[in-house]
């Protein structure tokens, strides 16, 4: 990931990414090298840990210590592969607005939280912000029945 980043021609001043273990996050900060900032969005509960964890993997082969990254621990939902009728809401309206298929479990949260935050004016107006969507569409199929009963019951309610 890191040498992804280092190569893109582009002024970014947030490059974002969903995090679960924290290496796609590491290798963000790395290639990076302390000219943007990095920030990841924790889909774990708990995920204060990752912390620890990306600092760990940043310093292993390297003894850089980078200060331009954060982890954001608001937007995971309950918990990994946990889903909210909002989230799911989100993640239909983000993809039939955008035409970018999106997961609950990662890009999802990710996404989401980048709008909300958007919303509450963390980022400066002008600042340009790279969204890394890493995937994870194969596991949506195997989580269709959960959204469905999901829905059913907030529509029931």
């Amino acid at each position: 990931m890191g040498k992804f980043i280092s190569n893109l021609d582009g002024n970014y001043d947030y490059t974002c990414c969903a995090c679960g273990t924290g290496g796609t996050l590491a290798g963000i900060i790395k290639g990076l090298n302390g000219k943007a900032r990095a920030l990841g969005f924790a889909v774990l509960k708990g995920g204060h840990f990752l912390v620890d964890e990306v600092e760990r993997l940043i310093n292993y082969n390297s003894e850089i210590a980078y200060s331009n990254w954060k982890i954001n621990t608001d937007y995971h939902f309950g918990g990994y592969a946990k889903i909210k009728p909002e989230l799911i809401n989100f993640v239909e309206r983000f993809e039939r607005i955008n035409k970018i298929p999106v997961e609950p479990v990662y890009t999802g949260k990710l996404f989401y939280g980048i709008y909300d935050l958007i919303q509450k004016g963390y980022f400066k107006s002008g600042e340009t912000i790279l969204a890394i969507h890493t995937g994870g569409l194969q596991g949506l199929e195997g989580m269709r029945d959960r959204i469905a009963k999901l829905k059913k019951v907030s529509i029931n309610k």
